[in-house]
């Protein structure tokens, strides 16, 4: 019977992939192969529970793990929530009466995170995937207790998630969005559209008509302009301003009515073609501006 250690190569592998495999023995690759499944399958889950009771990141994790995927929050690729333990002088009372006394959490990479990224204040905050609403916070008066919090609504805005819109809703719609907002079921849709493995849920009968609404002209041209009019498949370059109308906002889950931010991506006419139009009407509709964006893409060599 043989270990590891009597193939350096494999060693190496093993070492290479930050396992502890301490004395497994095996007898062919297949056996090796799965030790190291075993120790990533281990790894994955013990980095889970710490995720889910929430670690404090730093300004390097902020610069080499967290991710932003569609302006969707990601930790080693996990979707993921941030807040701030420390609610300060806050009183325990008020925060677990009225959870909008404390700390809002972030779902999204909203302009309060953007702000505090520009402020270097961003090791103050605790990422996790804690799905229950209740979050483990500090005050002056007490370390380390539960309290259900808030949803930042600059995230909700920022997202445009469930039509949230700041300067649209009034008072009230913003209460009751926040009141409303729940944490598994975003984590799901979060999850089904970064993977696009999103189940349908919908019922005929309550379905809102699938229309662009007024607003989608607007939140399209924003993110065209944030991702630089650049397609976020191919990478051609569109931001002449006779060449825009070759960068297509796609949804993402297939409900034209949901303009999210989480349910759009920037593609070129190309690239939407080719993944999810190709042999439709579609195609014959788009055929010239198809034609002109593939010159443009062999003129940047992104063919």
């Amino acid at each position: 019977m043989k270990n590891y250690h009597d193939f350096p190569e494999l060693k190496k592998i093993v070492e290479k992939l930050g396992l502890e495999p301490k004395d497994y023995n095996y007898t062919s690759d297949r056996d090796l192969q799965g030790m190291i499944n075993h120790e990533k399958i281990k790894r994955q889950d013990n980095f889970k529970k710490k995720l889910y009771k929430g670690i404090e990141i730093t300004r390097e994790d902020l610069e080499k793990e967290i991710k932003v995927y569609g302006g969707l929050l990601t930790f080693r690729g996990e979707n993921v929530l941030l807040y701030i333990k420390d609610n300060g002088f806050k009183s325990i009372v008020d925060i677990r009466n009225n959870p909008d006394e404390g700390k809002k959490f972030h779902i999204g990479w909203c302009k309060t995170l953007e702000k505090m990224d520009n402020k270097h204040r961003f090791d103050r905050y605790v990422t996790t995937i804690k799905d229950d609403g209740e979050f483990i916070i500090d005050t002056a008066e007490e370390k380390e207790f539960k309290a259900k919090l808030n949803v930042c609504k600059n995230c909700l805005d920022y997202l445009h998630y469930k039509g949230y819109d700041f300067k649209k809703h009034s008072p009230t719609q913003k209460k009751e969005a926040v009141k409303n907002f729940n944490i598994k079921k975003f984590f799901s849709e979060a999850e089904g559209i970064v993977r696009y493995l999103k189940i349908p849920e919908r019922k005929a009968e309550t379905t809102p008509i699938d229309i662009r609404g007024p607003e989608y002209t607007i939140i399209a041209n924003q993110l065209k302009k944030e991702k630089n009019y650049t397609c976020e498949d191919c990478s051609v370059y569109l931001g002449c301003s006779k060449n825009r109308k070759y960068l297509h906002a796609h949804h993402i889950n297939g409900r034209k009515y949901d303009n999210s931010r989480i349910n759009l991506k920037i593609l070129c006419v190309d690239c939407h073609l080719n993944k999810y139009h190709n042999g439709t009407h579609w195609m014959k509709v788009n055929a010239n501006d198809i034609e002109e964006c593939r010159k443009i893409k062999r003129e940047q060599g992104k063919t």
